[in-house]
């Protein structure tokens, strides 16, 4: 299962925020898992204190999984 996760930006100033949103060309429905205790959802609004990888597992109704990180600094 191909997944990707996008930003709207990567870089932040303190303070700031970004949006993560994930992608994947499986079949729906979607389970999604993150790391850092974030909900189980295909967009994040983040704001980190400090440089953060975010990483989501996501598993479509085939059972089938993907894996994709992203880091906001």
């Amino acid at each position: 299962l191909n997944v990707s996760i996008t930003a709207d930006d990567e870089t932040l100033c303190a303070g700031q925020s970004a949006n993560l949103r994930v992608t994947s060309d499986g079949t729906a429905p979607f389970t999604f898992v993150w790391n850092q205790n974030l909900p189980a959802n295909s967009t994040q609004t983040v704001t980190p204190a400090q440089t953060t990888t975010y990483q989501v597992t996501v598993t479509d109704i085939n059972g089938c999984s993907g894996t994709d990180d992203i880091t906001i600094t």
